[in-house]
């Protein structure tokens, strides 16, 4: 597994989910396998998209900036993105 971990900064983090939520399904349709979304401050929220692989991730990462995010008030901060090397449940 492979995740990535983006920061966005967001004038309404609720409605940032509602965009997520919408985007979702050509998030999966491109590989991805869950994703949590967590407020981090007023404006801030990160999100965190596991993947099956490196590959898969790098590709969709790609296809989805080229379209770019359209929603107004939303912009990307800051990111990581590594191996999974443990899940406890």
């Amino acid at each position: 597994m492979f995740a990535t971990f983006t920061d966005w900064t967001s004038e309404e983090p609720k409605a940032f989910v509602e965009n997520a939520h919408e985007l979702w399904p050509s998030m999966k349709e491109a590989g991805a396998v869950n994703m949590r979304i967590v407020q981090t401050s007023d404006k801030g929220v990160r999100t965190m998209t596991m993947w099956p692989d490196a590959e898969t991730a790098l590709m969709a990462i790609q296809a989805i900036s080229n379209v770019g995010f359209s929603s107004t008030g939303i912009e990307a901060v800051g990111g990581t993105k590594g191996a999974v090397l443990a899940e406890f449940n």
